[in-house]
């Protein structure tokens, strides 16, 4: 492996022209780490390439195809995974590039590789919310969460979410509060009930932090997180599509009742927040409580609150 490894690297670093050839004999070696990891290095380059992207779309496919189902994972396929995420391609290729990503997972569908996954395309919509705080729903990172958590199973989608959205927190990567509970309603918003936010909770509150890192001001964030989580839980009525055009369609619009759930989905719903107070309530007692002063008035509402 490692001659391969050192061909293929002496090959690439010529300055002489990539050439079709070379992709074409690619996916005979992606079963090599080492290639893989190559190989994502150049991707975004050869994709982009007018007479490289038909055999750099096959060298893609090896790639993710290839990578190894282990936990925990190869350290050469993340950073192939990374050198992936971080491809910045032209708008016809958005949807080849979401598709590698959910390979990625679907290939590997672990907590570990989810976490990681998530983490990148978080930080990257909290940098873009950052600069424009009104952007739409479609916005290309949000659909790349959005595809990465409906390929996952399920359980896997929400612990790998919420370990991603608390690593955020404990590494305090600029990412305020404040943007990371807008994230949540914008991913709440466009994946409907497929986010299931009472999973989350149980993830956020289930993943374990380094005691000597974590502050009960990063365990009142997580309270926040978990907060809006709760509120997201009960979701808006539906609103009937009014019929007409102007302001008679807006009258009928007005008159109409907006629509409650129906009495199955009412019932999933009650029980649903029965499990999310039960969490809450075990957070509240178990983390929370344990951080705080047992001489402070805090602890002593908290206390006669219980």
């Amino acid at each position: 492996h490692s001659h391969i490894e050192a061909a293929l690297t002496g090959r690439l670093e010529q300055k002489t022209k990539q050439n079709a050839k070379l992709l074409q004999v690619l996916p005979s070696y992606t079963s090599v780490p080492a290639v893989r990891r190559i190989a994502a290095t150049h991707l975004g380059k050869w994709l982009q390439h007018p007479g490289l992207s038909m055999e750099a779309r096959k060298v893609f496919k090896s790639t993710v195809g290839s990578m190894k189902n282990c936990s925990p994972p190869l350290d050469d396929d993340l950073d192939a995974i990374n050198d992936i995420l971080d491809m910045h391609l032209k708008a016809n290729l958005l949807n080849d590039h979401i598709e590698g990503i959910t390979n990625i997972v679907r290939r590997i569908p672990s907590t570990e590789v989810a976490q990681h996954v998530f983490l990148k395309l978080l930080r990257d919509e909290l940098n873009h919310l950052e600069r424009d705080p009104h952007q739409s729903l479609n916005c290309d990172h949000l659909k790349k969460i959005n595809a990465v958590h409906n390929a996952l199973p399920h359980g896997v989608d929400s612990d790998g979410l919420g370990t991603a959205i608390l690593k955020l927190l404990l590494n305090r990567e600029g990412a305020t509060i404040g943007r990371i509970r807008l994230v949540i309603r914008r991913l709440s918003s466009s994946l409907g009930a497929k986010l299931d936010c009472c999973k989350l909770i149980e993830s956020l509150i289930s993943f374990d932090v380094p005691s000597e890192l974590w502050t009960i001001d990063d365990e009142e964030d997580r309270g926040r997180v978990l907060l809006e989580c709760m509120c997201q839980l009960v979701p808006l009525p539906e609103i009937p599509v009014a019929e007409g055009r102007g302001k008679q369609a807006r009258r009928h619009h007005g008159k109409q009742a907006r629509k409650g759930p129906s009495p199955d989905a009412a019932g999933r719903l009650r029980q649903k927040l029965r499990d999310a107070r039960k969490f809450l309530v075990s957070w509240c007692c178990n983390d929370y409580g344990s951080l705080l002063d047992p001489s402070s008035k805090s602890t002593t509402s908290l206390h006669e609150a219980i």
